[in-house]
């Protein structure tokens, strides 16, 4: 009996020990669930303070400071080629940059100046012969009243009179409102210039004060621990910027060949101007190639519009097509993402959201990566 009892004592605390041990088990995963549900709930609230964050930076501190990034990113890209420039030519790096940037300032006022030239040409010429457009339009548009009423069964003038009523009151609203709006596109035109130029000459300015401590400036940002991160967003950026360049040419090729097979006269400066413009999304190549359209049907030239007309479809959907590919290939996100970055960034920065939509995609998927996949 004695044996009996101190056997089924021994089972009792047995049974006691394992049912304790249960309770802390059971203790032990109710807090670390816990700790768990703490740390996802901070980590959703870093990714929505990054979110807001990333927003007013570019919104609002970017423009501030843009020239200085801009210099950076020069001097970055640049830095190897002057490294090994200064010893085989014996010339210092801030010396060679300063001969680049003005060679690049130089080249670039040159092509302002030539594309203004030509521009103003093309308007004089256009002014000259306004009297011959004017007969031709409206020849086209009798032309074009006529063949309605026929269709329509009206009366002869019936049409023609109708729309010629439109067009004297349009006419006058024009006249009313062309000053006004012609003075402010005036005004804000020197504005964006001034400003084009005061970026331009402080960002030259900054890149070669840069290139001289960017030594000092790069063995220091390497010793932190951000150095990684802020370089892999750099080498995202570059590639963003070198698939637009490729777009760019692809898109200026597709517009000088449509062009020149539809025998359009100056189809290469017309082209070039229409691929540079294709890289602002509220401009397009059709603010050039619409009305090359429309010119070369007036000067009986059908050839041309038709093919003035093909190759701006063709442009959309080359743009379409290349964009999302080629900016996935070069910043390793997938394509519907970088359309979506790209439509997204219009929609909130304005022109520019076609440079800051990638840019705060890259940026923002970089801050998720540290917030969810640090260990």
């Amino acid at each position: 009996m004695g044996n009996i009892c101190k056997t089924e004592n021994g089972m009792g605390n047995f049974f006691e020990k394992n049912s304790c041990l249960e309770k802390k088990d059971n203790a032990a995963d109710a807090e670390e669930n816990r700790e768990n549900a703490r740390s996802c709930r901070k980590k959703v609230l870093y990714a929505a303070g990054l979110a807001g964050g990333l927003y007013a930076v570019l919104r609002y501190l970017l423009p501030l400071v843009a020239p200085f990034v801009f210099a950076f990113f020069i001097v970055r890209i640049l830095y190897p080629q002057l490294c090994r420039a200064e010893k085989r030519l014996r010339i210092r790096k801030d010396i060679l940059m300063a001969g680049f940037l003005l060679l690049l300032t130089g080249i670039l006022a040159a092509g302002f100046f030539f594309l203004l030239s030509k521009g103003t040409a093309w308007a004089v010429k256009i002014g000259s012969e306004s009297g011959a457009i004017k007969d031709q339009v409206n020849i086209a548009f009798e032309n074009g009243c006529c063949r309605a009423e026929e269709l329509l069964g009206r009366e002869q003038g019936e049409i023609r009179a109708f729309f010629q009523d439109k067009g004297d009151e349009m006419a006058k609203t024009v006249g009313r409102e062309i000053l006004p709006k012609a003075a402010d596109w005036t005004a804000k035109s020197c504005s964006f210039a001034l400003r084009t130029g005061a970026f331009w000459g402080i960002g030259m300015i900054a890149a070669f004060w840069l290139c001289r401590d960017y030594a000092r400036f790069s063995e220091w940002m390497k010793k932190s621990e951000i150095w990684e991160n802020i370089d892999r967003i750099l080498r995202m950026t570059g590639g963003y910027c070198r698939a637009q360049l490729k777009i760019l040419v692809i898109i200026s090729g597709i517009t000088v060949l449509g062009l020149w097979i539809g025998k359009v006269r100056n189809g290469l400066w017309i082209g070039l101007l229409a691929g540079i413009l294709d890289a602002l999304p509220m401009i397009g190549t059709g603010i050039v190639l619409i009305p090359t359209a429309i010119w070369q049907l007036l000067n009986e030239n059908p050839q041309g519009a038709a093919f003035a007309s093909v190759t701006y479809v063709a442009c959309i959907a080359a743009r379409e097509l290349l964009e999302p590919r080629l900016l996935g290939a070069q910043i390793g996100l997938p394509p519907v993402l970088m359309l979506l970055s790209v439509y997204a960034g219009v929609k909130v920065f304005g022109a520019g959201g076609i440079f800051l939509g990638p840019l705060y995609t890259v940026l923002y998927t970089e801050g998720l990566r540290q917030i969810f996949c640090r260990s």
